[in-house]
């Protein structure tokens, strides 16, 4: 068991340092989008290919014991899908690091990598849910399925340029304030949709390695709807202010 808890400690903190380099190259920033001399900043690709392949290199140096049963075998299943979609991104900086010094890398080429790699990450958080279990069955915390961390900073982006935009409709009056909710509601409403369904999709798979049939029971459903609702609600209200205060920002 302690073979298996260390083990499990190193893989996850390559996820963490591989997490951190995700959100650096594909995280909205202004200072990455506002071209201003003094103030835009680059992304490094040549350092991101150099952390990458160290951590390719740390990952698939990582033995992991046979007599570890299952866990074995999820574990090394896990590790094996995050060297790869480790690998995917490294070479996507390279390409991007050559483009960005006069190479030959087009639009339709870099969506096709893009698309590839984000396969990659799905996969390596499904196998992170089935192992998960594993771990938890085990009184061992999870965190393998952990997604990069982009779509909180991608929400406050899509408010504040929003109350940029447009600081005369976000305004402090009775029709301001129903156009802020409005907006809140839809762009919160739809992530707390993909959310909801994410964790579905987890407890389905939870239950088909359970043998569960029948899935969850309604006072079950029922609670995980209002605690979704209640989300959705401080999430209309924190969001509605970015917006208003970007606006008034602007004004």
């Amino acid at each position: 068991m302690n073979d298996l808890s260390n083990r499990t400690s190193q893989v996850h903190a390559i996820l963490q340092e591989y997490i951190g380099i995700h959100d650096q190259i594909f995280k909205p920033s202004f200072r990455k989008s506002t071209r201003i001399p003094g103030f835009f900043k680059a992304i490094n690709f040549d350092k991101h290919f150099e952390d990458l392949g160290s951590l390719s290199k740390e990952l698939g140096e990582l033995s992991i014991a046979d007599d570890l049963g299952d866990q074995h075998a999820v574990l090394t299943e896990y590790a094996t899908a995050l060297l790869h979609t480790i690998d995917e991104l490294r070479a996507l900086c390279k390409k991007l690091s050559l483009r960005s010094q006069g190479g030959d890398y087009s639009m339709e080429e870099y969506k096709n990598d893009v698309a590839s790699y984000q396969e990659s990450v799905a996969r390596y958080r499904e196998i992170g849910s089935k192992l998960n279990l594993h771990l938890s069955k085990n009184k061992m915390m999870g965190g393998m399925a952990k997604r990069p961390k982009s779509r909180m900073l991608i929400s406050h982006f899509v408010h504040i340029i929003a109350g940029l935009l447009f600081p005369n409709v976000f305004v402090w009056t009775g029709d301001g304030i129903w156009a802020v909710v409005l907006l809140s509601i839809i762009t919160q409403g739809i992530d707390r949709i993909r959310i909801y369904r994410h964790y579905q999709h987890e407890f389905e798979l939870i239950d088909r390695i359970h043998g569960i049939k029948q899935g969850r029971d309604v006072c079950f459903e029922m609670d995980t709807l209002f605690r979704h609702a209640q989300a959705l609600i401080f999430k209309v209200i924190w969001y509605g202010s970015v917006t208003m205060v970007a606006a008034r920002f602007r004004r």
